[in-house]
């Protein structure tokens, strides 16, 4: 089959490192390829610049008069194996920042998709959609009083349930907050006669016990902490001084990305 070269070669002489088109790939599919069969592999890269152009690949548009037409899908494929002969792997790469310099820095490797399906991540995987954390009941612990947080079940009739401490001992609940968020307020739910359980937040390091207040307030008002940027040792530390009587139903955290 006749190849075509539609780009300039990159390399030390014409016969390697092209860029070529090939009408068609065995599947049928119409294929750009990189190369000769006995070279390395390849980086299609944009051109250079004082802070880099980006580089987009994007699926086709459908026709400009297409009425309700479908765009094109964006697949990427790693290579083939024949046999028992394992596929290749799909593997994102980055190069995080270093010192002050003019070298380039290195590139280390992010996440990789393997042949059976499993993504391994460098890092935490975010959406960027989430707003909230909930709170759970068995979030809360109780404090050293000596007995534990209790569910409290007379209400299973009536399919009502809640939690409460002994007697008037508080109540923690410990947040984390996911890479790449920040902790801008807290809820806790409950019932409460004649008055609210008080309600406060700490940042806490899980290397110490020592920790900083970022808000106080009441149960079933959200409060307006100050911002906690999720660290590699930070979590939030919820206390509720709960009042004997005093139901706690839930609650959560608002996050936002940073």
């Amino acid at each position: 089959m006749a190849i075509k070269y539609i780009g300039k070669y990159v390399g030390d002489t014409p016969a390697k490192r092209k860029f070529q088109r090939k009408a068609k790939d065995d599947a049928g599919n119409n294929t750009i390829q990189v190369g000769t069969k006995d070279t390395d592999g390849f980086i299609l890269q944009a051109t250079s610049s004082s802070n880099g152009n980006d580089l987009i690949i994007k699926g086709g548009d459908c026709g400009v008069n297409k009425l309700n037409g479908a765009g094109g899908d964006l697949q990427l494929f790693a290579g083939r194996g024949t046999g028992s002969g394992a596929s290749g792997e799909i593997s994102f790469r980055l190069f995080p920042a270093g010192g002050s310099g003019t070298s380039y820095n290195s590139a280390v490797e992010k996440a990789v998709l393997n042949e059976l399906g499993n993504l391994q991540i460098d890092g935490r995987l975010t959406e960027s959609s989430r707003t909230r954390i909930k709170i759970l009941p068995r979030d809360f612990t109780a404090d050293d009083g000596g007995r534990p947080v209790l569910m409290d079940d007379t209400g299973a009739a009536s399919e009502q349930f809640f939690i409460e401490s002994h007697s008037s001992n508080p109540l923690y609940a410990t947040v984390d907050i996911p890479t790449g968020y920040k902790a801008t307020a807290v809820m806790i739910f409950g019932n409460f006669t004649p008055s609210p359980d008080a309600v406060e937040v700490w940042e806490m390091q899980i290397n110490s016990k020592t920790g900083v207040s970022k808000g106080t307030g009441n149960v079933d008002t959200e409060i307006n902490i100050t911002d906690v940027t999720s660290s590699t040792t930070n979590y939030l530390l919820i206390q509720v001084v709960n009042a004997s009587g005093n139901e706690v139903h839930g609650g959560y955290v608002t996050i936002a990305a940073v």
